[in-house]
């Protein structure tokens, strides 16, 4: 079973869809995985509205940004919606997303992130390297930690 949940998430993270086409609820039904979390994530980001976000992040969460250390919703909220404000027409993804632990009550993956923004006419674009942690929460994948980090320099 394990095997064909990664092929399925491999077959996924390589679809020649946009993020935003690609929907997934949580219902509590035994079909939901930790790869789908991370998909809505990725797709609703791009919203910047962070209450799209809220019922996918545990509310304990812990995120670790370059600029900083932000626990619970509302530390992560204000981080989010600070970056928003700076890039108000971020669009962000997420590749090569390699799912690294999987169980029945959490699962870890790594990544790069990329971003591309426009600021003041100029089109500006970077990225990085990304974990995240989700945790089974009464049927619920959710996120418990995101960090997120600059690539070293080479």
């Amino acid at each position: 079973m394990r095997n064909e949940r990664q092929q399925r998430s491999l077959r996924l993270s390589q679809s020649p869809y946009s993020a935003t086409s690609i929907v997934f609820t949580q219902n509590g039904d035994d079909d939901v995985r930790p790869e789908d979390t991370l998909k809505q994530y990725e797709s609703k980001i791009n919203l910047h509205d962070f209450d799209q976000l809220v019922p996918l992040i545990s509310p304990d969460a812990l995120f670790w940004f370059n600029d900083g250390s932000y626990s619970g919703l509302d530390e992560i909220r204000n981080a989010f919606e600070a970056t928003w404000r700076k890039f108000p027409l971020e669009h962000y993804w997420l590749d090569d997303i390699a799912w690294i632990a999987t169980a029945d009550n959490a699962a870890g993956c790594t990544y790069h992130f990329r971003w591309k923004a426009v600021i003041d006419g100029r089109a500006l674009s970077g990225g990085g390297r990304g974990t995240t942690i989700l945790r089974n929460e009464n049927g619920m994948w959710k996120i418990v930690h995101e960090h997120l980090s600059q690539n070293p320099q080479p």
